[in-house]
């Protein structure tokens, strides 16, 4: 007990205050540093098996297309194009109004890759193609394959302009990510 200011005893206030602070601010910080290790550990966590065996199974075919959209792209110096998924023996770049005719070893490729995508409950349909990143996606537009040329991290499942999705991106190996809207899970 401590005397206060009028004489009377008082509770000694501020000592058990400054415990009860010291102890809330211990269980703050174990509270954030659990949050940080469960981000830092769901960043780092690796694409869904079927997902990665998808792509991996046939990386070659993958590879091979990501690089023919990719070349196109960098011969019209747009911010973004849009190209039809190769489902034939062309594919056509919606922006530009122009088709790529496909050689025999490309056409078995597209065919690959048509053959092996299945995201979302959908085929492949659309590639989009924005700074160094080549995205495989389907009408839902809630999953997507992403070949970066830099290897770094994509910030959109489908193209810049989807502003209102949740993503989350998971590595599959160097220069493929799966990316997808989190709220729909996998």
């Amino acid at each position: 007990m401590e005397i206060g200011l009028s004489g009377s005893l008082q509770p000694e206030t501020s000592q058990k205050q400054t415990v009860r602070m010291k102890k809330y601010l211990k269980y703050g910080l174990f509270v954030i540093a659990v949050l940080i290790i469960i981000i830092i550990w769901n960043r780092n966590k690796p694409a869904p098996e079927r997902i990665r065996n998808m792509l991996l199974d046939n990386k070659g075919a993958y590879d091979a297309v990501a690089r023919l959209y990719y070349n196109d792209y960098q011969t019209h110096h747009a911010g973004m194009l849009s190209y039809s998924g190769g489902n034939s023996s062309r594919i056509s770049c919606d922006m530009y109004h122009h088709e790529i005719v496909l050689t025999n070893e490309e056409c078995l490729n597209m065919q690959k890759v048509a053959a092996s995508y299945y995201l979302d409950e959908q085929f492949w349909e659309r590639v989009y193609v924005y700074d160094t990143f080549v995205a495989f996606c389907n009408i839902n537009g809630r999953e997507s394959l992403v070949y970066s040329v830099e290897d770094k991290r994509p910030t959109y499942i489908n193209r810049p302009d989807d502003k209102d999705k949740h993503v989350t991106v998971r590595k599959i190996t160097d220069h493929w990510y799966y990316a997808y809207d989190s709220y729909i899970g996998f």
